[in-house]
């Protein structure tokens, strides 16, 4: 599902991706949440496969950033 939507007072168009959190587990058997990000979109908004990119964490909030 795919959301286009302006920001306000900005000029820069927001798309809203929806996804989920999978389950995946360690090797220890413990379950963990998974992000996965995948698909043409990724790379539309400049993520290259093997690039480094920088998580910043809030609370109910990931933000991920190319370096």
């Amino acid at each position: 599902m795919r959301f286009l939507m302006m920001a306000k007072d900005t000029d820069y168009t927001v798309i809203i991706r929806r996804v989920k959190a999978y389950a995946a587990t360690t090797r220890s058997g413990k379950t963990v949440p998974q992000i996965m990000l995948q698909k043409n979109w990724v790379k539309k908004w400049g993520f290259e496969a093997g690039c480094s990119m920088r998580v910043e964490c809030f609370h109910n909030k990931l933000v991920i950033l190319q370096e």
